[in-house]
């Protein structure tokens, strides 16, 4: 065993095969990307998937309804109230046109956020989304802060369509219930029969 040892030390054998690693890859094309000039796939105007998986966490964004051209959240508070980190802050408005409520004000700080997606699963109205935007470099602590106009921005790329949520299955009716649903219901004119309660040896008795 001294000796094989003696012979791997001295011969180099570990240095060669490292160095055959090293040459196979040297006569290769490089494949780094030259970020940010050049971007491998684009989701849509801001959202850059940069060869991420799907379950890759960016930036939280808000989503647009394009059905009725307005946006999604709420102003509930439910994502706000879930968050671990307390970096999301909102304010409520009132649209009578519309009759229902908006998020006047609606901040998410960057810098705090922890990517949970907890305040993915607490909305109610699919209105915020955890989007793949990540180029979150700035050169101030306060451009952490996203407003809710650049959060809509961000996120108008994402189409939430209806078609892409699974239907629910009908469960089939129970059999009684399907006997009672196939009765005619009875006219308005002809009276309707009541069953008598028969009377007890009690009541017989008196």
């Amino acid at each position: 065993m001294a000796f094989k040892k003696w012979v791997k030390t001295f011969a180099l054998i570990d240095l060669i095969k490292g160095l055959r690693i090293t040459w196979s890859n040297y006569f290769q094309d490089p494949i780094t990307a030259q970020y940010p000039e050049v971007k491998r796939t684009q989701d849509g105007e801001f959202g850059s998937t940069w060869g991420f998986g799907d379950r890759f966490r960016g930036l939280p964004v808000l989503t647009w309804d394009y059905e009725n051209d307005y946006e999604r959240c709420i102003a509930c508070d439910l994502c706000a109230m879930a968050c671990p980190a307390d970096c999301i802050s909102l304010t409520k408005v009132r649209n009578a046109e519309v009759g229902r409520n908006f998020a006047g004000e609606f901040y998410i700080d960057a810098a705090r956020c922890t990517y949970c997606a907890f305040c993915v699963e607490a909305c109610p109205k699919d209105a915020i989304r955890m989007s793949r935007y990540y180029e979150l470099a700035v050169t101030t602590r306060h451009q952490f802060v996203y407003d809710k106009q650049q959060l809509i921005d961000l996120g108008k790329y994402i189409r939430i369509e209806d078609e892409e949520k699974p239907a629910q299955e009908k469960k089939p009716a129970a059999p009684a219930a399907k006997a009672e649903a196939a009765k005619p219901a009875p006219d308005a004119g002809e009276p309707v029969e009541q069953a008598v309660p028969e009377p007890t040896g009690t009541e017989g008795a008196s």
